[in-house]
């Protein structure tokens, strides 16, 4: 097996120097000149289309727009793509499997899964995705995504995913589209599947939630920058940024082994991640995060370490929902398998990823999640010839 090296690559280029804040800030300069930056306030003042479940400012939702029509590919991050592992006994490593956007199916129509990707969720110990939805019935009406417990709990066993190893966010800006107290229900229902819920508030204050793997103790904590709409007075409610970093700066690492963050961040759309996002990154570095793995830009980008912090911006749609009308960059996924392991002295870190590109495909006789390879050929080159823009590496340089 490629044995991996004690130094990462970077996403900047083609060297083989960990990101530091500096590069970040500067990286900064030439995005600001694309983009306009989030309103800092995402209470609902100054946004275009409240009452729709929009989160964005008017200038952000023109650019929502535009993105839609043409995704923004940007330029700067150049993410590296490898089947790289550590030489480590079978049994040792624990492995983390994480999908992006899990979208209400059309019609409550759950997607076939190609056997090759079956076997992928089940050689996981743990599996976390982002259930991009409130946990109602079938509906995608009037932009509030909801979908059935019957309906997820066949998405997940067609993916073969076990429910007592598998952790679905619910902190993100579809979460409050039931209504009422639909955050606290949608909670509630993943938990009678046998699922663990992440980015609600509830009980200890705490928005960590630890899994014991083989003796190691890890964390979790989602929340999200977007809500579509006010939280009700007196019904449960999501982390959001402040809240998390707050928690941070008070709970350092919480006596876990190995600490990972979920965040539902950036803007939907755009193939590489703002200055925001990866100062967001070098914060949550900072506090002790080993792994960050994000999601809503429903779109793929780039992985880039961040000294011993790996941060991937986002993992794109696993199931694209909306049937024929989704656009095809929006069916272009990804699968993060992350493997780590106890290191003599008792310090745990990633040995080794993987990065499976996905495709979510729609037609009238039913949806399917296929890699790449199983595309017919013209669709096939369209899907990688953008894969090989946000990943033009296909060989990551930290693996001999």
């Amino acid at each position: 097996m490629p044995r991996l090296s004690s130094e990462k690559e970077t996403c900047h280029g083609s060297g083989a120097v960990p990101a530091t804040r500096q590069q970040v800030e500067s990286a900064g300069h030439n995005e600001e000149m694309l983009h306009t930056e989030r309103n800092e306030d995402n209470d609902g003042n100054g946004r275009a289309l409240g009452w729709f479940g929009c989160p964005y400012t008017i200038q952000e939702t023109l650019l929502w727009v535009r993105h839609y029509i043409r995704p923004q590919l940007g330029a700067g991050l150049h993410g590296s793509v490898a089947a790289c592992r550590a030489d480590v006994p079978d049994g040792d490593s624990i492995r983390l499997l994480f999908f992006g956007d899990l979208m209400p199916p059309p019609f409550g129509r759950v997607p076939s899964v190609d056997p090759s990707l079956r076997e992928i969720f089940a050689s996981a110990d743990l599996t976390i995705g982002n259930l991009e939805a409130a946990v109602g019935r079938d509906s995608t009406r009037l932009n509030r995504m909801q979908i059935a417990p019957d309906t997820l709990a066949r998405a997940l066993d067609g993916l073969a995913i076990r429910p007592d190893r598998c952790l679905l966010s619910i902190a993100n800006n579809h979460a409050g589209d039931l209504g009422g107290d639909g955050i606290r229900h949608t909670a509630t229902m993943v938990e009678r599947l046998g699922i663990t819920p992440l980015g609600w508030k509830e009980r200890d204050g705490s928005p960590l939630s630890k899994i014991l793997v083989k003796g190691l103790s890890i964390g979790f904590f989602s929340w999200t920058q977007w809500l579509n709409r006010p939280e009700p007075p007196g019904a449960a409610s999501l982390w959001c940024e402040h809240d998390v970093f707050a928690w941070l700066a008070g709970n350092e690492r919480q006596r876990t082994d190995f600490l990972v963050a979920f965040p539902h961040w950036g803007f939907e759309f755009e193939h590489s991640p703002r200055t925001t996002e990866r100062e967001l990154a070098m914060r949550l570095a900072s506090h002790g995060v080993q792994l960050i793995v994000g999601h809503h830009p429903h779109v793929i980008q780039q992985l880039e370490w961040l000294e011993s912090t790996a941060c991937l911006y986002s993992l794109g749609n696993l199931v694209a929902g909306r049937g024929l009308s989704v656009r095809w960059p929006f069916r272009l996924g990804a699968l993060l398998a992350i493997d780590v392991v106890m290191q003599p002295g008792g310090r745990v870190q990633v040995v080794g990823y993987e990065i499976h590109p996905i495709a979510s495909c729609c037609s009238r006789r039913g949806n399917r999640i296929v890699p790449l390879a199983a595309l017919k050929p013209r669709m096939r080159a369209k899907f990688v010839r953008r894969f090989d823009r946000i990943y033009p590496s296909r060989t990551a340089k930290g693996c001999a």
